[in-house]
């Protein structure tokens, strides 16, 4: 759950001399350059080796042999996995030539791939390279270099492109440079006192377009008996979309369960596509390779069939290896991504849709319908988690919720149809009894979920907020016999109460995050019968006890009445919200600095090396007062889930009722890292005769994870490099995926593992690279937003961890996630940096020498403290103006640096250090 903004700025081209000599054979890395700054001809390699032999050279692996008159690409020996990326080491052996006089190219066009020709930090110009990234189809392809002022082509090498996973524990890269909708997490907080929660979260609304793709692998193919094939096909199109008759009489399909549980919101259609061949055995491109490499590999096998951006979901049906009695056989277990965040590789360009598997023959292996548990996969590619894990005693929803059970075909709760968009905001009474100033005693009418509207004065349900992200709710459940849906509930005729914690949770789960509503004594529980009541008795109030009753009255096949009854709630409770808007950030958090004072662009980004003041924003929802609340304040590096983290401070200050009060800490971070945010408030209980506990600690933690990348246009353009760090909080090992949207299609955004399999409680590191192109990418993008290239590139980065306890690897959770925003602009550099009349002074300009127009520099002052003090940092600011800066000080000792903070269109420069005695 971070939030990470890094500017950053890419583009340009720049063409610097850089002369490069890499002998061959001499296993030595040595390198000299000759007066005009141009590689050595293979001629003077006589005279490179004396000159090497007369230079202090550390030996080292011996390097290819350059062959004179050519120049050699070392691509990849193995195969690249479709959208993966890769250094390729240029030997140049061309008299006169050097790097910077070529140009690289695939030699096939962009469905072979793409070369990129910015540089990054790891560019040696003595031992150059390209990056290459394969393109969407698998096969052999040739990578060329070009030498430009003849455009003859000097130098070759062929690589391979494939959608086989190669194993191991680490998997494939993957570039985009593609732009759509972020990940949907989190937002469920934050409605307020006059609003519900949950509503839209998840929204799935319109036509829901799936692409069956059949696929098979090369230890069991598909039979080929073309009227075998055409019953699969009627079984699946029947159990999708047309629908099949049960013997009960009643019609069932995938598209009438939706239609139905979202009052027509949202429809379903279906193509059929395949079978296909998949080229590779079941743990190479099969189901046991993992949802990933098998959902990659079908959909690049039926690429030159499907147009994947007129779909939203793919369900991918195999054949099962082994007879459906082998107790050894292996078939794929349904799964499916938690959401639509994932982006695949395609001819059509990166595109981000669901995935799904399920086996041909699932019924015949299960027993369950093919309609009915897909149905449940299709709520993942929703967005929403299963219900059935980790298991509470006695109070998952079971068959109240199909997300827990799909056996018996139950509709979804409240809070989920609320979430899907599928039920409105105003059919639900809503109730806040933490703002109430008296006593509640209401009766309210309840019409089942497939009435739709109720009508004036009636309602679907009601929702009882606890605290902020903690909600009670009610609805009335009945068998509707010309509904497909609820046909088999537990019991029929009854209200049902279920309690749902809001977004974020962090692993490994205490809950899931809707249960029933648990039994007290005096109370029936969470199902009430006619005249039942569930109830709760709060004794620690310093007034009198506090009492909710719900109460079932009135029950009829088609309504019944709930009567509310609650005595005021004479509680605090310090709250914070978590991340949910933009998705990895927080808004209680804020980072505060010298550096973001005047500059909103660097809002909530930490100013590594410089002071820094951590705001939490905490709100007592309650309606008594809280004195003496402590906030903790923790730091983590960049990540996106379960790291671990370091105390930074604490605060203490009162809350009065319904008061937002800002908590603080300073914090000076190191330069060399990137960080996330944590803020903790422990259990609160206010002190008195008696001591009253907070209404809940469900809303005690948040965490900030953004950060921001400045990338300078230069020639060549800059490709930014950092890292996340992710760690599997099990004690189990188990595989944690990692996805990654942005917004700008003109920027490129490079991961270095779409997955990970992570030993227990083991964290790791995964590189994030980022480039300003200047470009559209060559195939996938249908028209040219222009105003895009103005526009910051934000980039989402997010995990999936699968639960290790769950047998069948069908439970994934939202691990976290983190947020950078990519900007480009001009290069700029600080000269003639020094004290001088009373202060610092220097001038600001560009790559290409001119003086920047404005902008703001900022002094960084590091006083060296006495042996037992850390030493003290301040800051002093100054204005630009035509390149020219001059800032005032005090002090005439220590350590002093500029920090240029640019303009927009403007890279950012920091100048070197200046010592006084």
């Amino acid at each position: 759950m971070n939030t990470i903004k890094e500017v950053f700025h890419a583009g340009g081209v720049f063409r610097p001399k850089t002369a490069e000599v890499t002998p061959g054979s001499m296993g030595l890395n040595c390198h000299e350059s000759g007066a005009d700054g141009r590689l050595f001809s293979a001629a003077n390699l006589l005279f490179v080796f004396a000159l090497v032999l007369m230079t202090s050279c550390v030996p080292t692996e011996a390097l290819p042999e350059i062959e004179p008159g050519t120049v050699t690409l070392e691509a990849p020996e193995e195969a690249m996995y479709v959208g993966s990326y890769a250094r390729v080491p240029v030997l140049i052996g061309i008299q006169d030539v050097g790097f910077d006089d070529l140009s690289f190219r695939v030699a096939e066009g962009a469905h072979g791939g793409v070369v990129s020709d910015s540089r990054d930090r790891t560019f040696d110009p003595q031992q150059p390279h390209t990056m290459l990234i394969a393109g969407p189809r698998p096969g052999e392809y040739t990578l060329e270099a070009v030498q430009e002022s003849t455009g003859d082509v000097v130098g070759e090498a062929s690589f391979k492109v494939t959608v086989r996973s190669a194993g191991g524990s680490r998997g494939p890269s993957f570039v985009t440079q593609a732009s759509g909708p972020g990940p949907v997490v989190g937002s469920a907080w934050g409605g307020g006192p006059s609003g519900l929660q949950n509503v839209g979260t998840n929204l799935s609304t319109g036509q829901q377009n799936i692409a069956l793709i059949f696929v098979d692998t090369e230890d069991q193919r598909f039979t080929s008996d073309d009227d075998e094939l055409d019953e699969f096909r009627t079984r699946w199109q029947e159990h999708m979309t047309d629908g099949f008759t049960m013997p009960d009489g009643t019609v069932r399909s995938v598209r009438r369960y939706v239609q139905e549980a979202s009052l027509n919101r949202a429809d379903v259609t279906m193509e059929m596509f395949g079978p296909y061949q998949l080229d590779g055995n079941w743990d190479e491109v099969g189901a046991g390779a993992g949802l990933g490499a098998h959902a990659q590999a079908a959909i690049t096998t039926a690429d030159d069939d499907i147009n994947y951006n007129q779909f939203n979901s793919v369900l991918i049906v195999s054949q099962s290896v082994g007879a459906v009695d082998d107790t050894t056989a292996s078939f794929a277990w349904p799964r499916a991504t938690l959401g639509r965040g994932a982006w695949w590789t395609t001819s059509d360009g990166n595109v981000t849709l669901g995935a799904m598997q399920m086996p041909n023959d699932w019924t015949e292996r299960d027993g369950r319908q093919l309609y009915a548990t897909t149905m449940h996969e299709l709520g993942h590619n929703f967005g929403l988690p299963d219900l059935y894990t980790p298991e509470v005693s006695g109070r998952n929803p079971g068959h109240w919720d199909i997300m827990h059970a799909d056996r018996r075909i139950p509709n979804f709760t409240l809070p989920n149809r609320l979430r899907l968009g599928w039920t409105d905001e105003d059919w639900v009474r809503g109730y806040n009894f933490a703002n109430l100033g008296t006593d509640v005693d209401e009766t309210i009418s309840l019409r089942r979920p497939s009435s739709g509207n109720p009508g004036s004065g009636n309602f679907v349900g009601a929702e009882i907020r606890i605290t902020d992200g903690l909600n009670y709710y009610f609805e009335f459940r009945n068998r509707d016999d010309t509904q497909i849906a609820d046909l088999q509930l537990p019991s029929n005729r009854r209200i049902l109460g279920t309690d749902a914690r809001s977004d974020p949770f962090v692993p490994p789960f205490a809950r899931p995050a809707i249960l029933r509503l648990p039994q007290f004594p005096g109370s029936v529980g969470a199902v009430l019968g006619e005249g039942q009541a569930y109830r709760e008795t709060d004794n620690t109030s310093p007034i009198y006890p506090v009492e909710f009753e719900a109460t079932a009255l009135n029950i009829q096949d088609n309504s019944a009445d709930l009567r509310i009854r609650y005595g005021v709630n004479d509680k605090p409770d310090p709250s914070i919200r978590p991340w949910g808007a933009p998705p990895w950030q927080t808004p209680d958090i804020e980072v505060r600095n010298e550096r973001n004072a005047n500059n909103p662009e660097w809002f909530n980004v930490p100013w590594q090396g410089n002071p820094n003041t951590v705001i939490a924003k905490v709100k007592n929802n309650g309606m008594l007062d809280a004195p003496g609340v402590q906030v903790d304040f923790y730091v983590k590096n960049y990540n996106i889930g379960s790291v671990p983290e370091s105390y930074l401070g604490s605060d203490i200050q009162d809350i009065d009722p319904g008061e937002t009060v800002e908590f603080s800490t300073n914090w000076v971070p190191p330069s060399d890292g990137h960080y996330c945010i944590v803020v903790r408030i422990p259990l609160y209980t206010r002190p008195g005769e008696p001591p009253v506990t907070e209404m809940t600690e469900l809303n005690n933690i948040a965490q900030s994870n953004y950060d921001r990348f400045i990338s300078p246009t230069a020639s060549p353009a800059t490709r930014r490099i950092t890292s996340v760090e992710v760690s599997n909080p099990y004690d189990l090992p188990t595989r944690v995926y990692v996805g990654l949207d942005q917004n700008n299609p003109y920027y490129r955004t490079y991961l270095e593992h779409r997955w990970l399999d992570l030993d227990a409680n083991e964290t790791t590191e995964v590189e994030v690279m980022m480039e300003f192109t200047g470009s559209l990418p060559p195939i996938g993008v249908k028209d040219r937003p222009t105003h895009k290239l103005e526009e910051p590139n934000r980039v989402s980065i997010q995990s999936l961890i699968v639960d290790p306890y769950d047998a069948n690897g069908h439970v994934m959770h939202r691990l976290g996630g983190a947020e950078l925003d990519v900007v480009t602009g001009l290069s700029t550099r600080i000269e003639e940096f020094g004290f001088r009349d009373g202060g610092f002074g220097g001038v600001v300009i560009t790559s290409e020498g001119d003086p920047v127009p404005g902008g703001t520099v900022i002094l960084t002052i590091t006083t060296k403290g006495s042996q037992d003090e850390d030493p003290e940092v301040t800051n002093a600011r100054g204005e630009v103006q035509n390149g020219q800066f001059h800032i005032p000080v005090q002090r005439r000792e220590g350590d002093v640096q500029a920090y240029f903070v640019p303009r927009q269109g403007y890279g950012d420069a920091t100048s070197e250090v200046v010592s006084l005695p």
